[in-house]
């Protein structure tokens, strides 16, 4: 496994320059989110510790794959296993799990030249 760790401050320098419609906020992004989500994600290695982001970079295709089930699954009629399994249930929850996530995940590949 490949670990990156990224000053908050450079992240939302970062956040701020590809979302520049808000005042980006990685604490914030990433304290959102439920307590199933939050478990998670510090065990494929996303989450912030003191002044950092910490990101296993070999999680990130994952990490990106099930937050973008979660923004699909909002608009679906089918079973939502994504939703299920996270316990998600409100609309706050596609963006508290779904694209605040991914946002971040943006971030990290970002800050190690791939691709957004």
């Amino acid at each position: 496994m490949s670990q990156i760790r990224i000053k908050i401050e450079e992240c939302n320098k970062i956040g701020n320059k590809e979302f520049c419609d808000t005042e980006f906020s990685t604490e914030y992004y990433m304290s959102e989110m439920t307590h199933l989500m939050n478990e998670w994600l510090k065990q494929k290695g996303l989450y912030i510790e003191g002044d950092e982001l910490i990101a296993e970079t070999d999680n990130l295709d994952e990490i990106s794959d099930v937050a973008e089930a979660i923004v699909v699954e909002y608009d679906s009629e089918e079973e939502k296993p994504t939703w299920d399994r996270f316990g998600l249930s409100s609309d706050d929850d596609v963006d508290y799990n779904g694209s605040y996530i991914e946002a971040v995940v943006e971030i990290v590949r970002e800050r190690i030249g791939g691709k957004c």
